[in-house]
């Protein structure tokens, strides 16, 4: 009886401990009988290859490029920058010919007793302080243009789109050209005014009113002369 009882505790353990047991399977696996460990030893594998992937027999290949496609591609592109440059030479141009005409303005309404001295001369002042600026802008929008040495010249055997692409941007250019000839005009004008008040504040200018009354004068011709040219420009878009 207390081996009996022994055994009986013991298996009362082992069930205990397979149940606790985290990575135990839900049915105690049987083993093999052994016709099957038979079977499982004689049997050869039969485990399929998978083929390995055939190469295709002729490899794809880019097509050539058209050269006079490549060419008028490129070209195409350098135009655009160029077109792209001289409408920031036209933009700065408006911006300083713009203050340039507020300041020949200033006389205009004294003169006119439209506003006091003490107005004409604050508003003399504000846009005197602007010109610096004005002028860097100006000259580095210029300066950035003379370095573009695309054409919008037509290409020989371009595409039909790149062609008429091309063609609009060449109408632009050149319609670009009499705008940017007329605001450097103007532009020029405010450079040398700015620069007679820069002498004159050194005391190195003889009569400056007279100087400042001439500039006075003639600066509404180049100032109209370019208003007139962008009132009229209105090219293709490039």
């Amino acid at each position: 009886m207390p081996i009996i009882a022994a055994l009986v505790l013991l298996g009362g353990a082992g069930v205990a401990a397979w149940q606790l047991w985290p990575d135990q399977p839900t049915t105690a696996a049987q083993p093999p009988s052994s016709s099957a460990a038979a079977t499982q030893s004689t049997t050869p594998s039969t485990t399929t290859a998978t083929p390995s992937e055939t190469p295709s027999a002729t490899a794809t290949k880019s097509p050539t490029p058209n050269p006079s496609t490549v060419k008028a591609e490129r070209a195409l592109k350098s135009c655009k920058a160029k077109v792209a440059a001289a409408e920031d030479v036209i933009k700065e141009a408006k911006t300083g010919v713009g203050h340039w005409a507020s300041h020949i303005e200033s006389q205009r309404l004294a003169d006119e007793g439209k506003i006091d001295i003490d107005e004409m001369k604050a508003r003399f002042k504000a846009t005197r302080l602007k010109g610096p600026a004005d002028q860097k802008r100006y000259r580095d929008a210029v300066n950035e243009y003379k370095d573009q040495d695309g054409s919008c010249a037509k290409v020989e055997d371009a595409p039909k789109t790149i062609a008429a692409s091309l063609a609009k941007c060449d109408s632009r250019s050149s319609a670009q050209d009499s705008v940017m000839k007329a605001g450097d005009e103007a532009m020029q004008d405010w450079s040398s005014h700015l620069a007679a008040m820069q002498r004159n504040k050194q005391g190195h200018v003889n009569d400056p009113q007279g100087v400042w009354i001439r500039a006075y004068r003639a600066a509404p011709t180049n100032i109209n002369a370019f208003k007139k040219a962008t009132d009229k420009y209105d090219p293709p878009s490039c």
